[in-house]
This record gives C-alpha cells, sequence and structure tokens, in this order.
C-alpha cells in the first residue's frame, strides 16, 4: 500500500450536535465496479477505551478475479466468528490468522465475514494500527478482511461512543451524533488500495465551497487553525481544477493526529497535532497533498514502472509555489536539488523507474527532486502551453486507473506532436546525471561583431541537452542562450555584446546535473547520504555521549558507524558529536579551524558542514552538554540542506548555506579577447 507524505465562506461546527444528512445510499465507487475486483460493505463498532472493534463485512467478488482469491486475512489479535459464501457458512479456525477460500470464475460471490478483537500495533516504531481513545488510526492492513489484491472500493459505516467522531477517506453519505453515539458512513469515490479509518476527540469545523464539504477535524489544541487550513484547501482546490481538470471527489478533510508526519488519501489528509503550526504546512505541504487527490489517487501509479506521482505533484505544488514568490524562490529550489544530489556518493543513485517511495531522505533527492526537475525540464523542452495540455490530457485518460511513466510521455507526445522517447529515456530510465565541462572560450571581434565561441564536453555515455546559457555585459546580465549538446564534444559560437565580460553555462541551474567541484557548498546530509561515514562522539560524560548517540541515529536515520574519538579523522564522509570541549580537542588535534565566525559562540548548540580533502563532508556538531544535545535532536534533522544552523535550545536562531564562491563554469572573457582560454584545466 502506498501512502502519501506536503476562502470566502462561513463554518459549521458539528460538535454536540444531531445531524442527519439525506444521501443517496448508492455508493460513488459503483460506477467503477466493472475493474474493481472487491467491494467491501463494511459495518464497524470500535471501543476506544478497550481497543476493540466489533465488524460485519459483506463483500461482492467480482467473477474476473474470483479464482486468484484464495485467502483473506486479519490481524493476529482478531478472529472471525462466522463465515458465510454465497449462502453456506463454511466452519473454521477463528484464530487462523488467514482463512483459505475457493472461488471459481462462475461468480460473482458474496462473503460474510464477522469478526471481533482488540487491535495492538506490532511494532512501536511503525503503529499503522492503534485504537485508543486519544486517536484512532487504522491506516494498515489487516483491521478489515484483506485479499491479495491491490483494487477495492467500499460502503464503510462506523459508530463510536459519544465524544469521539470518525472520518475516512471517500463521500460522507450520513452522520448522526448523540450523547451516546456518533455514527458516520462512508463510500469510496473510485477504486482505492486500501480502507482507512480515522477516530478522535475531534472538533470540526465545515465549509462549503463550490458544492463542496471542506472540513478540519482538528484536536481541541489546534482548533483554531481550522479557518486558515480550510481557506488555503479551497484556494489549492481552485488551483489544480484550472491546471488539471475537475477535483474527483465530494469534499477534502485536513485530519489531526498523534504521529508527527503528513499522509495523503483520496480527499483527505492527515497531519501531525504537533507540526500543524510550523510556518510552511499552510504555503506548500497542505498543497502537496491537496495535489495528491489527482496524482496518485484518482489516477493511480503502475508502481512496475516506478512512481511518477512525487515527482509530479513536488513540481505543481512545491516548486510551483516558490515559481509564485518569485524568480529568485524558484532558482533557490533548483539549486538546492542539485546540492543535494551532489551529496550522494557514487553507487547511491537509481533510476526513476525503481522508485517506488521515500524510504529515507537519500530517496527523496530521486524520487521527489529529480523527478521534479525532469518536469521542469520538460517544460522547458516543449514550452508551457503544451506541457500544461499535456497535463489535462494525462488526467482526462487515466482518471480512476493506473497509469506509469509511459502513459505521461503518450500524453505530452500528443501535445508537443513529436517523439519524446530520447527525453523520458535518458531522464527516466537511466541512473545519474550529466557532467558538463567548458573549454576554449574566445571572444573575438569580426568585422565590428563580437563572437564569443566555447566548447562544452560530456563523458560518455552522452545525454542529449538542452544548456542555457548566460552572458554578462559590463557586470549585468546580459546576452542569453540555449544551446544543444548531443555528442560527446561541441564548439559554439554566439554572438554577444561588444562589453561581454563573463560566460556563464546553466547559471540558473535549469538542467538536472551533478555539479563540478566547487559549484556548489557542502551540506549537512551529505553525511547523511553517505552510508560509510564514520560518526565519531566527543563526550566523556555518560548522559552527553548517550544524547550525541541518539542524536546521530536521528540525523543519519540509521544506527551509526562509531570509530575511535581518539583516533585520526577519517578523509571521507565523518560526523563529529559531542560537547563544546571535547569537540574543540579533537578539531585542534586534527589542525582544522573551529566553528566558522558567523557561528562561533553562538546559541547552546551548532552544527556546519565542510568539505573533506578525500572528496567527502565533514559535518560538526557542537553543544554545550547532554541537554542541548537532546535539544537538537528533533529540529535538527530538517536542517539538512543547509550548511550551518545555530541552536537556542530547540529553536533555530540561524541557519543557511555557505557562499559556494566561482563556479568552474562561469568564465571570465576580460582575458580571452581574441584568444582561447581552457576552463576545467
Amino acid at each position: 500500500m502506498l501512502r502519501y507524505c506536503t476562502l470566502r465562506y462561513g463554518w459549521a461546527p458539528i460538535v454536540g450536535v444531531v445531524l442527519a444528512l439525506s444521501l443517496t445510499a448508492r455508493a460513488p465507487a459503483a460506477e467503477h465496479a466493472g475493474h474493481i475486483p472487491i467491494h467491501h460493505q463494511l459495518t464497524v463498532r470500535i471501543d476506544p477505551q478497550r481497543s476493540a472493534l466489533a465488524a460485519t463485512d459483506h463483500i461482492r467478488v467480482a467473477a474476473s478475479a474470483a479464482p486468484s482469491l484464495t485467502r483473506f486475512a486479519l490481524a493476529r489479535t482478531l478472529s472471525v466468528d462466522r463465515l458465510v459464501v454465497d449462502g453456506t457458512t463454511l466452519a473454521i479456525d477463528p484464530r487462523a490468522g488467514h482463512w483459505p477460500l475457493e472461488l471459481d470464475s462462475r461468480g460473482p460471490h458474496d462473503l460474510i465475514i464477522e469478526y471481533h478483537g482488540v487491535v495492538v500495533a506490532d511494532s512501536a516504531d511503525d503503529a499503522d494500527l492503534v485504537l485508543e481513545p486519544a486517536g484512532t488510526f487504522l491506516i494498515g492492513d489487516g483491521w478489515y478482511p484483506t485479499f491479495d489484491t491491490d483494487m477495492l472500493s467500499y460502503d464503510l459505516t462506523v459508530e463510536v461512543p459519544g465524544g469521539q467522531l470518525v472520518v475516512a477517506p471517500g463521500k460522507l453519505l450520513a452522520e448522526t451524533s448523540t450523547p451516546q453515539h456518533y455514527r458516520a458512513r462512508f463510500a469510496a469515490e473510485g477504486p482505492v488500495e486500501a480502507i482507512t479509518l480515522f477516530a478522535g476527540p475531534y472538533q470540526v469545523q465545515e465549509r462549503r465551497h463550490a458544492n463542496r464539504r471542506l472540513r478540519t477535524y482538528f484536536d481541541p489544541s489546534v482548533a483554531d487553525l481550522a479557518a486558515s487550513y480550510l481557506q488555503k484547501t479551497a484556494q489549492y482546490l481552485d488551483l489544480y481544477q484550472t491546471w488539471i481538470g475537475t477535483y474527483p471527489y465530494a469534499g477534502f478533510d485536513v485530519v489531526s493526529g498523534q504521529r508527527p508526519l503528513g499522509l495523503g488519501f483520496p480527499g483527505l489528509t492527515y497531519v501531525g497535532t504537533m507540526v500543524l503550526r510550523l510556518p510552511f504546512l499552510l504555503d506548500t505541504s497542505l498543497g502537496h497533498e491537496v495535489l495528491h487527490s489527482w496524482w496518485g489517487n484518482a489516477v493511480l501509479i503502475d508502481l512496475s514502472h516506478g512512481n511518477w506521482a512525487e515527482g509530479l505533484t513536488t513540481f505543481m505544488a512545491d516548486y510551483t509555489f516558490a515559481e509564485r514568490k518569485s524568480e529568485e524562490a524558484a532558482r533557490a529550489m533548483r539549486e538546492r536539488w542539485i546540492r543535494e544530489y551532489a551529496a550522494l556518493p557514487a553507487g547511491a543513485e537509481q533510476p526513476l523507474t525503481a522508485f517506488r517511495s521515500r524510504h529515507h531522505t537519500a530517496s527523496q533527492v530521486v524520487g521527489y527532486h529529480k523527478a521534479a526537475m525532469v518536469f521542469a525540464m520538460l517544460r522547458d523542452e516543449i514550452g508551457r502551453v503544451r506541457f500544461d495540455h499535456g497535463i489535462r490530457r494525462f488526467w482526462e485518460r487515466n482518471r480512476f486507473r493506473r497509469a506509469s511513466w509511459t502513459d505521461l510521455r503518450q500524453a505530452f507526445e500528443a501535445t508537443a506532436g513529436r517523439s519524446l522517447a530520447g527525453f523520458f529515456a535518458q531522464w527516466i530510465e537511466r541512473s545519474g546525471a550529466p557532467v558538463i565541462t567548458i573549454r576554449d572560450t574566445a571572444l573575438r571581434s569580426v568585422d565590428g561583431v563580437s563572437l564569443l565561441s566555447f566548447v562544452l564536453e560530456q563523458p560518455d555515455p552522452v545525454y542529449q541537452l538542452r544548456i542555457p546559457v548566460g552572458v554578462r555585459s559590463a557586470g549585468q546580465s546580459g546576452d542569453a542562450a540555449v544551446v544543444r549538446l548531443n555528442g560527446s564534444r561541441q564548439r559554439y559560437e554566439l554572438r554577444v555584446a561588444a562589453r561581454s565580460d563573463q560566460v556563464c553555462i546553466d547559471p540558473d541551474f535549469r538542467l538536472f546535473r551533478r555539479p563540478l567541484p566547487g559549484e556548489v557548498a557542502p551540506i549537512l546530509r551529505g553525511v547523511v547520504f553517505d552510508i560509510s561515514a564514520s560518526t565519531l562522539i566527543a563526550a566523556t560524560d555518560p548522559q552527553a555521549h548517550a544524547a550525541a548517540e541518539a542524536l546521530a541515529v536521528r540525523l543519519l536515520e540509521r544506527r551509526p558507524v562509531l570509530g575511535d574519538a581518539g583516533a585520526a579523522l577519517p578523509v571521507n564522509s565523518a560526523l563529529l558529536i559531542g560537547t563544546d570541549a571535547e569537540v574543540a580537542v579533537v578539531l585542534s588535534r586534527e589542525g582544522i579551524s573551529g566553528p566558522p565566525q558567523r557561528i562561533a559562540g553562538r546559541g547552546t548548540g551548532r552544527a556546519w558542514a565542510t568539505h573533506r580533502p578525500g572528496n567527502g563532508v565533514l559535518v560538526v556538531i557542537s553543544g554545550h552538554d547532554a541537554s542541548a544535545l537532546t535539544d537538537m535532536s528533533a529540529p535538527l534533522p530538517h536542517y539538512g540542506s543547509d550548511s550551518f544552523v545555530v541552536f537556542e535550545g530547540r529553536r533555530a536562531t540561524d541557519h543557511g548555506v555557505w557562499p559556494a564562491g566561482t563556479s568552474p563554469l562561469c568564465v571570465d572573457l576580460s582575458s580571452a579577447n581574441d584568444h582561447g582560454r581552457n576552463a576545467n584545466d
């Protein structure tokens, strides 16, 4: 199961009132039943105080799917009370965990499964099944009868005790609320991959927008944010309906919960209560999750050919929001993506056809950011109008079905009027990125016309590249051009202004490429991405040592490879972490200067990155004491794309990226008049 982890109308609270919605009882998913193998009509009663549920599931299995569905499963703590297949009650072991079935192709077949039990997470680290008064979180397989199929529909009725509310993806068909209980009925509005359910002591606010119901199900501690989230949700729906096509669901819900993460479902996003107040949530992450209702939910992903949805969503949400802010913000985002890609060590890359979901920050660099850059480059390649037409065409032809990179290519080829096979093959099917160098730069005058010549090179196997070229004149950005590099070496000659003084290749990072040494600054994630990096803990106090090791685990997203703090630092990537005094001793012993002037002596803790002689990165994390190291543990990973960060307790007071210096792809033309000059020598 794949999950996604980023107004002018009045509102009406619903808690404590009785509601009875007069709505159609037909499940909207019925129109898609022809290609959905299983339909669940599921009634569930939940008792959060006992972590218990009891349910009856009436299941219709399509004839075409029946022979392949040989069993169903439930969580280990649930027991089957009754199993009826096509009117015949079967004798079963109630605690088997997996129950065999024999269904022939003469169906459809009707099953009735009654079951009950408690819901207990198998692992505290991956608690996809939680049922308790503070919040019910059922997104994992097994809380309902789970079959070996990747597509289903459902009609779900849930009852919870008074004081609790329940919400699920899908159209809200009816709800009633009394002091004793709350009951709601939901229906999937298209094929889905799983049934998801949330419940808790929510406060609900609602707005109607364009005949759709928008709701927030928030913990009381963040209920004051509801109006802002409803307003922004409506704005995002308007944006994407105009860009893509009609929003495919009856409404959109924002649900808060105990887990500090964000997940996207059809017409619903779950966001951790503790992160809802983060300033970027409303302006970026919320829009990202709203967009997933189109990409990944209404158009499902054919994972056999890779996950295209995260890259397209990142491009149309995060990157689009940066573009709407300013060109400088968009350039900064592209540069950050290139900088993070540069931190990936050799061998850590994969083609986009191999990306399935984010399992580590390193996978996000490819699956989200490289893929988003591919869409930005595609728009540059075919033009904005044809690109937007391709987006709408892809949506129209793939709504409520699985789609792949091939379907995307075909949609854009239809609107571009030409083959894009080469473009998609090199960016989607190949791992890695091109490396470009510039050589033999010359500026000469012929009959009063200034001509700039240069050579671009790339190693084999070559890419077919569209490369922006910028020329500065009298210190100001001036002439610009786009050149094509389709081989390993090509010479160019451009007409430029007479006073041109600098030429830069891809100065705004519009091309996804591996930057040259010195072109980008080191970042904290450099040590996160390198699984061979050693971790040295400079803290003799037991509490400080434990805090340092816990911080290393949090930052690296893995158990660190611990080295001897008394040994020399490796020349490749390393993490040095500990107390201020003991970190200073190690740095002095190695002949490495202490914190850079900008952050020296500031805050209770700080982290910074520097390049190492062996083409690695050294990341230093230094805190006053154990408490300071502990305070940095939660927020520090969020600053991984920076070169430095300063903390005062848990609050970051300063952060940023070191200046990268002059790019090797920028050549000074003041000494290149009428003679050649080599760069990258």
